[in-house]
Parts: structure tokens; sequence; C-alpha cells
């Protein structure tokens, strides 16, 4: 795994989704993630990219169930 993104639901400690979802899964480094919730089951995630060199922010949304 080169920094790939993975999300999981958790209870308590305990994650529900193993080995998680992938948020962000390229052959580029995804790095400094930061995650926001609206509250209702949504989850906008925000992180960088780097590619060739140079650095990109990229988000994407992400809805739990």
């Amino acid at each position: 795994v080169n920094g790939d993104l993975l999300a999981s639901r958790l209870d308590g400690w305990k994650p529900l989704d193993k080995p998680g979802v992938a948020v962000a899964a390229s052959p580029a480094e995804e790095l400094n993630p930061v995650l926001a919730g609206n509250g209702a089951g949504k989850l906008l995630c925000v992180y960088e990219k780097a590619v060739d060199g140079k650095s990109m922010i990229c988000a994407k949304t992400i809805e739990t169930q």
C-alpha cells in the first residue's frame, strides 16, 4: 500500500469494515486526509495527492450505511 486512504465504520474501537473501504487508491501518494461529517450519514474526505512532483487537493464524499 503506497499511501492509499481506507475508511471503516467503528463500534467503539472495533472496525466494522475489514480491511476498510478504499477512499483513494491509486499509484499516486494520497496524504493528509481530513474528514468532516454532516450528522446524517455523509462524510467529506479532503486529501492531498502527489503526482509527478506536483501536489493537488482532492475530495470525495462517502455515504455510510
